[in-house]
């Protein structure tokens, strides 16, 4: 539904003529007429009565998303490029940790590492087929972005290579739905595209920049080298074609606001403004876009040195980009520049923004991913690592959808709205978790080593209210919260 809610709302607009989506290798390959000796190509589709068998689901989502896709751009004359990479791996850029990046993370800090072959790609390759497929008119139809298959001994050899004095785990572990069969994906009409793939043996770049390991200088120029292109493709882009680039975005039905999240991560701080100010600059080109409802974080809102424990935050207060600096609170510096450089642009360009400031949200998870937020939620769970000694501005994720789809919605809706439930300090959630669930032994140890520092004062929602968004309580989003975890049998409790 939301694949094709996208296209609907694209052709609404006369300008769009091509939509470049990225699926997943996983649409491509779960068949069972596939063979080991079999070379899988773009010629070749997964069969869904084939991933309902294997209970593999995210494999049956992708590739019912992409049959709905093609049919409706089939009917309404809009052209499709589809894009299927692998397992991504290669340098992180974003705050948290996905599902592929965490699996070799896991590896290296000692904990079991699945028993499958994957089809690996550089996340580098992945944003440069984007670009591309984009950029040059001869690119159609569909695209399979895989370096090569491995199993896991094979990428441990490599990173053993790498690193010869690191001891890594040799233990397999079955206990995984991550079951491909081990033929292999053709790269060829990538390649004949113009993608040039980073091999495998370069994954080791993601952690070194991240402090993960102790890497080199070359390491880092590597890591440079790699993404200097991407970036400068992302500040360069300005057509509506190109804004899926730059972020995560929802198109609303009628296509008169777009809802863009811009989640770059610890890139820097000028590809944060940039980045957003090209998302409008595209927004801008469109005449029949008049409002823009962008999502942002409290943290734009609420780290100012003048702000006392007993101060009730307000959608008045913004953040001091000198004091951000001052407590290189990157992230919050980042989004208080990125909304000014908003403001400024729009009352320029006239048109109309509203701001979405969410706290520290949680609630059900959905993607096959675990983000920094859920992350802390689920060490807590598993013991795995103590809770930071913070006070955190909770929210349900639920909420945080609401307020968008009203804000869209509402023509009273205007200017910003702080969406948080409540602040809580870690004992009072763990104390809420410890009455959902009074037999497991939550850890009680907190840790002091931590960036998610915030001054314990209050943020108001009144505001939000005032909008229609009914707040779900801490108590119900924290238990939704761990009960997601045990549908995904990522946690035991």
């Amino acid at each position: 539904m939301g694949t094709v809610n996208v296209l609907r709302s694209c052709a609404k607009v006369s300008s769009i003529k091509k939509v470049v989506i990225t699926s997943s290798v996983a649409a491509v390959s779960n068949n069972r007429e596939l063979k080991e000796d079999v070379v899988v190509d773009e010629s070749w589709f997964s069969d869904p009565s084939y991933c309902e068998e294997q209970k593999s689901w995210y494999a049956l989502s992708k590739t019912l998303a992409e049959d709905a896709a093609w049919k409706f751009t089939k009917e309404h004359g809009i052209e499709i490029i589809t894009i299927y990479p692998g397992f991504v791996v290669g340098p992180i850029l974003q705050p948290s940790i996905n599902l592929n990046i965490e699996l070799i993370l896991n590896l290296v800090n000692g904990m079991s590492r699945a028993s499958t072959t994957l089809r690996w790609v550089d996340v580098g390759d992945v944003a440069y087929a984007l670009i591309i497929a984009f950029e040059i008119p001869s690119a159609s139809g569909r695209y399979c972005l895989v370096e090569r298959s491995a199993h896991a001994p094979q990428v441990i050899k490599i990173l053993r290579g790498h690193y010869p004095t690191y001891k890594f785990l040799d233990k397999l572990s079955d206990n995984t739905n991550l079951f491909y069969p081990a033929h292999t994906i053709s790269n060829e009409k990538a390649k004949n595209l113009g993608v040039q793939f980073i091999p495998l043996e370069a994954i080791q770049s993601g952690f070194e920049n991240k402090g993960f390991f102790l890497g080199s200088d070359s390491s880092v120029r590597a890591f440079s080298n790699v993404y200097g292109v991407i970036f400068r493709n992302l500040m360069s882009w300005n057509t509506l074609s190109a804004i899926a680039g730059l972020g995560k975005i929802l198109i609303s039905s009628g296509l008169d606001i777009f809802f863009f999240v811009l989640e770059f991560g610890r890139i820097s701080l000028s590809s944060q403004i940039i980045g957003t100010v090209n998302v409008l600059r595209s927004c801008a080109k469109v005449s029949s876009i008049k409002k823009v409802v962008i999502t942002s974080s409290v943290a734009a809102v609420s780290n100012n040195r003048e702000l006392k424990e007993d101060v009730v935050v307000d959608e008045s207060w913004f953040s001091d980009p000198s004091y951000c600096e001052e407590q290189k609170s990157w992230y919050a510096l980042s989004k208080t520049l990125a909304e000014d450089a908003a403001w400024k642009f729009t009352k320029e360009h006239g048109i109309e923004i509203i701001t979405i400031y969410p706290g520290f949200v949680v609630g059900p998870i959905l993607q096959p991913s675990i983000n920094l937020n859920i992350e802390l939620i689920l060490n807590l769970v598993n013991g795995a690592r103590a809770f930071p000694n913070a006070t955190l501005r909770w929210v349900d994720v639920r909420d945080v959808g609401d307020a968008l789809i009203i804000a869209f919605e509402i023509p009273s809706a205007s200017g910003r709205y702080c969406l948080v439930e409540r602040s809580a300090h870690a004992p009072q959630v763990i104390k809420i978790l410890r009455g959902h669930y009074p037999t497991y032994k939550f850890l009680d140890k907190l840790s002091d080593n931590t960036n998610l520092f915030y001054p314990a004062h209050t943020i108001s929602n009144e505001k939000a209210k005032n909008l229609g968004v009914q707040f779900i309580p801490l108590e119900v989003s924290l238990k939704d919260t761990i009960e997601s975890f045990r549908e995904k049998n990522l946690v035991s409790i």
